[in-house]
């Protein structure tokens, strides 16, 4: 079985080394009751909630207990991933750092505490879940494995490419019932992701709407899944996601094609 270590809502703020005092008005301060479970949709929307944040220096586990608190949710630690993947014994004692943050969401902050251990967030059945970048990815790409049957640990190079590629990668989430395409890009956008322009020619499938739950999703497919539904294309363009007609698609991929040809032609022949 899988070690995670629970830091609960219902855990109190602790007294730790800050670089300025965290402000903790009642107001924001919420314990959910008893049995009280947030959904995946709650928690998503919690998420992308625009907070303050004044500057930490102090232990993984007690910036975590003091946001579960103060936000009514639920994070748990996957501890065996951190020992096998980092080879961190104890990742919650790893100090972290933050500086004062104003209008910054909730999802962006726990992500900076996850990098500086080398871990990334996932959202769970009501709760989220702070493990390594090896894990989101076999999860990304259906292949998970038993880690009593991986070796112990990861080259420090693995370890840093693959947290490139997960950033590459832009994790999503989705939690749309018949709401307008434009809107759920609008929500797609709350959670980080960022360069998604819509064809305004193709306005009026943009307003066509789509269901969709999705969960710790690749943005690119997400975004091509949502697309398809109202009968859209994604054009990768360097880091803009650029949202068009079949027609156009296929238009700018013939020039892409013919751009590459003319580039082949041109270049000197090799000795």
């Amino acid at each position: 079985m899988r070690q995670k270590t629970s830091v609960l809502a219902a855990t109190a703020v602790v007294a730790v080394a800050l670089l300025g005092a965290v402000p903790t008005p009642a107001a924001d301060k919420a314990t959910p009751s008893a049995g009280s479970v947030p959904t995946q949709k709650k928690l998503a929307s919690v998420l992308t909630r625009e907070i303050e944040q004044e500057g930490f220096q102090g232990p993984v586990r007690e910036i975590l207990s003091f946001l579960a608190n103060r936000y009514s949710i639920h994070i748990e630690v996957d501890s065996l991933s951190f020992k096998m993947d980092l080879q961190l014994a104890e990742v919650e004692a790893n100090e972290v750092r933050l500086n004062a943050m104003r209008g910054v969401k909730l999802g962006v902050l726990l992500e900076r505490i996850a990098d500086q251990v080398g871990g990334v967030i996932l959202l769970r059945p009501g709760y989220l879940e702070l493990t390594t970048a090896h894990r989101a990815l076999d999860e990304c790409r259906r292949q998970r494995t038993d880690p009593n049957e991986r070796d112990l640990a990861l080259v420090q190079g693995e370890v840093i490419d693959q947290r490139r590629v997960l950033a590459k990668l832009r994790l999503v989430h989705c939690y749309a019932e018949d709401m307008p395409f434009q809107d759920v890009i609008k929500q797609l956008e709350g959670f980080g992701a960022s360069n998604i322009v819509v064809d305004v020619r193709a306005r009026e499938q943009a307003g066509k709407p789509v269901t969709a739950k999705l969960a710790n999703v690749p943005l690119e497919t997400a975004l091509k899944i949502l697309a398809d539904m109202v009968d859209l294309k994604v054009v990768a363009l360097d880091n803009v996601k650029y949202i068009t007609t079949p027609e156009r698609a296929a238009a700018m991929e013939r020039s892409r094609k013919e751009s590459r040809r003319k580039e082949r032609r041109t270049q000197p022949a090799g000795p």
